[in-house]
């Protein structure tokens, strides 16, 4: 997917082989909140808070190596984390994916049956209560998948507020990672 406009953290390195870190960022109304794109390396995601991109929240073209997605929080938006390459060992983790119009996980360059072999994907809320939207979704194959890990959720996370990404209390979210 080539929807890198208006990103708000924009990393590329075609060619190279990287060691990236985004952390704790807060992104509102952009076009992608987070994009990466590598042939090779390593690339950590954690404890960012992504609000209403109007593409992708979290946009992963990491060609080789591998890639952690821990404790953020997306919410709105068309897609929560796109996929867009195939070779690279991906953790999903401790992640609230909520809200989002279309896609929680979207893959698009892997047939189904690889999603269990590369993702691995636990204690996770992927959550919308939008009228054919999708938690897991492989686009080659224009079907769903189950996630392989243990602990997913797919629940409304309650938010305090639209504007205050807080859990309130009896949230199944809280204390639920791991």
């Amino acid at each position: 997917n080539g929807n890198f406009d208006n990103a708000a953290v924009f990393l590329n390195s075609s060619g190279q082989t990287v060691s990236w870190t985004v952390k704790n960022n807060i992104i509102n109304y952009s076009g992608t909140g987070i994009s990466f794109k590598a042939d090779a390396g390593t690339v950590i995601v954690k404890r960012n808070l992504i609000v209403a991109s109007k593409y992708i929240g979290i946009l992963d073209n990491l060609l080789g190596g591998e890639a952690t997605i821990e404790n953020n929080t997306i919410a709105k938006g068309d897609v929560a984390y796109h996929l867009a390459s195939a070779s690279a060992k991906r953790t999903l983790r401790n992640n609230i994916f909520a809200e989002f119009e279309k896609t929680g996980v979207e893959v698009s360059s892997l047939s189904s049956d690889q999603e269990s072999g590369i993702l691995f994907i636990s204690y996770n809320d992927v959550w919308s209560v939008r009228s054919g939207s999708r938690g897991y979704f492989s686009n080659r194959k224009n079907s769903a998948f189950t996630p392989s890990g243990v602990g997913n959720l797919a629940t409304d996370p309650y938010f305090v507020s639209g504007e205050d990404r807080h859990l309130r209390a009896g949230s199944l979210a809280i204390n639920s990672g791991d």
